[in-house]
């Protein structure tokens, strides 16, 4: 990988073409990807923003943003293997929001007819990027809402709140763009009570997938320096994270949105791929 320094103080992220028919790519799988098989690709490394939980914002190379004209030249090469979908790897979409609104519009210009997806923030995406990222056929956001508690998410450094937040679920519902949300349990500050209104709140946000995971002291975070004590709780997380995935998957009105949401078979086998597992923890 070679950075070269800008005279912003900002920082390019230049590296030859990958070689992605290296990798066994048939093999690779993600829920709600359209197209089979799929690969990623990566615009923007880091992320400017420093969550306590993540240490994308923490990392030493800082921000670095890839040239336009590369990244379609990556997506053009992709194309030429099969690959009609891509997994757009930025851990936020949108920032810079000048170097997104180009990729897009490229994208379009191009006539590129591609699918992809990609991570974003719900204090990063608005309606006219939404409309722009739709056009140049994203058809996923997956967005990390984490917490119902919003005095939490304040004590993990990020500023985004709940009514925010299903503000742009309903945008992206409303422009046929699925919405995945990520969740963690286990966050200093969030009790029994608030980890039962986190899940449902994911079920009044209505994603086309959760995922419900566990406060982790990752290598690298703000969380990783608070001691253990401030974590560890007097009842199981294992099983509330089980009883979230019962929780929200297992409604019969989420079951038939999801199959109204389908629009390919591959959507459909990778949704069976991800159900079986999901039903494989809970029971």
């Amino acid at each position: 990988i070679i950075i070269k320094p800008m005279t912003t103080g900002k920082g390019v992220l230049k590296f030859p073409m990958p070689k992605h028919e290296l990798f066994p790519l048939k093999r690779y799988w993600m829920p709600f990807i359209t197209h089979h098989p799929f690969t990623s690709v990566l615009t923007v490394y880091g992320c400017p923003y420093t969550c306590a939980y993540c240490n994308s914002g923490t990392n030493t190379l800082g921000l670095r943003v890839g040239d336009i004209e590369d990244v379609i030249e990556e997506i053009k090469y992709v194309k030429k293997l099969g690959v009609k979908h891509i997994f757009i790897k930025d851990m936020t979409f949108g920032v810079p929001r000048k170097h997104a609104v180009e990729l897009c519009n490229e994208i379009i210009n191009q006539k590129l007819n591609i699918t992809w997806h990609c991570y974003s923030r719900t204090d990063v995406i608005d309606e006219e990027l939404l409309h722009l990222m739709k056009d140049a056929g994203c058809t996923m956001i997956q967005f990390g809402v984490e917490t119902a508690n919003e005095s939490t998410l304040l004590g993990q450094k990020k500023h985004i709140s709940v009514d925010s937040t299903t503000k742009v679920f309903d945008m992206a519902h409303r422009l046929s763009i699925l919405a995945g949300a990520h969740f963690i349990f286990g966050l200093p500050g969030d009790s029994i009570q608030d980890m039962e209104a986190t899940i449902e709140l994911a079920k009044r946000l209505k994603p086309a997938y959760a995922s419900f995971n566990i406060a982790t002291q990752r290598y690298g975070t703000f969380l990783r320096g608070v001691q253990r004590k401030d974590i560890d709780k007097n009842y199981e997380l294992n099983s509330l994270v089980k009883k979230a995935y019962f929780k929200f998957y297992m409604r019969p009105e989420y079951i038939i949105k999801l199959l109204e949401q389908l629009k390919t078979i591959t959507q459909l086998r990778s949704i069976l791929r991800e159900g079986l597992g999901i039903l494989d923890m809970i029971l």
